[in-house]
């Protein structure tokens, strides 16, 4: 999603069955309330900061690893 955006959203939108619409790549200026307690990433665009941060926990996620392989 971080490296192509519009290809990965159009993807997703096209799997929903939805019509795609340019708003997609833009939905951080989205006029809409947000009420969840990471709004303020809501507002902010695709960004490749956090890319690897799960690392950070990869030893606890172990177990979960396991179910998914």
């Amino acid at each position: 999603m971080v490296e192509s955006q519009e290809a990965e959203s159009r993807r997703l939108i096209e799997f929903c069955g939805l019509t795609w619409d340019d708003a997609c790549l833009q939905f951080n200026q989205s006029e809409r309330t947000v009420q969840t307690p990471s709004k303020w990433q809501v507002r902010r665009p695709v960004y490749q900061s956090s890319i690897g941060a799960w690392r950070r926990y990869e030893k606890h996620l172990g177990p979960l690893f396991e179910i998914l392989s």
